[in-house]
């Protein structure tokens, strides 16, 4: 009887070791012990503090919100997580900011403990009616980005399958937290989300990702990791040839103050400091905006004629000149230097054609142009067909200028 036992015995452990062999002849006891661990591909000695912002609105299926937290948990396992590693938060949102499914970059310290965590995160439709994305940036930066480490690079994920309740607050929010150096990707899902707005809160292009549907977001993961892995803070450590445009005669006295104080303290910000950063102005030439004598004119119509110039504004002219110009040698420029066109826009643009032509021109020849709207009576259409949208930035949607140049900062220096 003992030696039928035993005979049995070993059967079954031989059984067993057969079954542990999958196709290719491999142990699948070694196989699940490598999934079991932490991917860290090209990770293993990175360090940031990041902070996924899901969306969690009713418009999300419940098996896709499954779907996305599936993903999650296959993500951070490209990860160390710990404290001297990658660590990561949550911010769950639908009209309010979930708080039961929300949680801080320290809490979690291991990636079972995070993986266990992300997988207590439920669908809750009931506290989704809206989608209230400015809401989820604003809490993350002043809650859980407050306990990011000060040596670490900071990241915000923000993954969405429609458009926010508010896009003005949105694109506010999110200004504010990459002026503070905190660097967003976006994933947008689906047909629904403005893929426009999620540029918006990226402030790149290349940081904004669509995809048709949450299955797919498996797609992403090696290059979101790699990103996550190996973005740089680069700011202006190239050489860098910035001329600020603007035409004094499109604007009041204290709009023309608010350009050059906008001007002035960016040379001051510590990013343009450097020596490495030129910075120059190209303003309009206000000659021949002259008056004239009582009987200069025997009309009215000729007399309303001589203010014609100051109806016109005379920024296409200016590009022409910054062209042949500004960027040279005797100006002051460098042949191998990054060249940016920082253009300030006041009142109807007239010759649009012109402008266009000249914008072009300006990038053939290797030169970055922006644009700053400043009460631009042309359509948002118009300047996107002329300037593209990423190089366009509202001053009228936002609160300050102080804003606007930190923005402006920040793309020119890629953060």
């Amino acid at each position: 009887m003992w030696l039928r036992t035993l005979i049995l015995l070993t059967l079954a452990i031989s059984a067993f070791g057969q079954a542990m062999l999958n196709r290719n002849g491999e142990r699948i006891v070694d196989t699940v012990r490598e999934i079991s661990q932490p991917i860290q591909d090209a990770c293993s000695n990175s360090k940031a503090d990041i902070v996924l912002i899901i969306d969690g609105s009713r418009s999300i299926h419940p098996s896709d919100f499954i779907e996305q937290i599936k993903f999650l948990k296959r993500f951070v396992d490209h990860f160390i997580i710990g404290n001297n590693g990658m660590r990561f938060g949550v911010v769950t949102f639908g009209d309010k900011v979930i708080m039961d499914n929300t949680f801080g970059l320290t809490q979690y310290t291991s990636n079972v403990e995070l993986k266990d965590r992300l997988s207590s995160i439920d669908y809750r439709p009931r506290d989704g009616t809206s989608t209230q994305t400015g809401l989820a940036i604003k809490y993350a930066r002043e809650t859980l980005f407050t306990e990011a480490r000060l040596d670490t690079k900071k990241i915000a994920f923000v993954i969405t399958d429609g458009n926010s309740r508010n896009a003005t607050e949105t694109a506010e929010e999110a200004m504010k937290m990459r002026n503070e150096e905190i660097v967003i990707l976006a994933i947008g899902v689906g047909k629904d989300v403005s893929e426009e707005e999620l540029h918006t809160i990226t402030g790149r292009n290349d940081y904004v990702f669509m995809i048709d549907e949450y299955s797919l977001l498996k797609e992403l993961e090696s290059k979101l990791s790699e990103i996550s892995c190996k973005h740089k803070n680069e700011g202006c450590s190239e050489d860098v040839d910035i001329n600020f445009v603007f035409d004094p005669s499109r604007m009041s006295y204290n709009e023309t103050r608010t350009v050059t104080t906008f001007i002035t303290e960016s040379i001051a910000d510590g990013k343009f400091s450097g020596k490495n950063v030129r910075i120059g102005t190209i303003p309009g030439k206000c000659q021949g905006l002259k008056g004239f004598y009582l009987d200069t004119y025997q009309s009215k119509y000729t007399a309303r004629k001589h203010f014609n110039n100051l109806q016109r504004a005379s920024i296409a002219s200016l590009l022409e000149e910054s062209l042949k110009e500004y960027f040279t040698c005797p100006y002051g420029g460098r042949k191998e230097a990054r060249k940016v066109a920082v253009i300030f826009l006041k009142g109807k643009l007239i010759d649009q054609d012109r402008l266009k032509k000249n914008v072009q021109s300006l990038r053939k020849s290797g030169i970055e142009v922006f644009g700053i709207k400043m009460e631009n009576l042309d359509s948002e259409m118009t300047l996107t067909r002329i300037f593209g949208r990423r190089n366009i930035l509202d001053a009228t949607k936002i609160k300050s200028m102080e804003e606007v140049r930190h923005e402006l900062v920040n793309r020119i220096c890629k953060w």
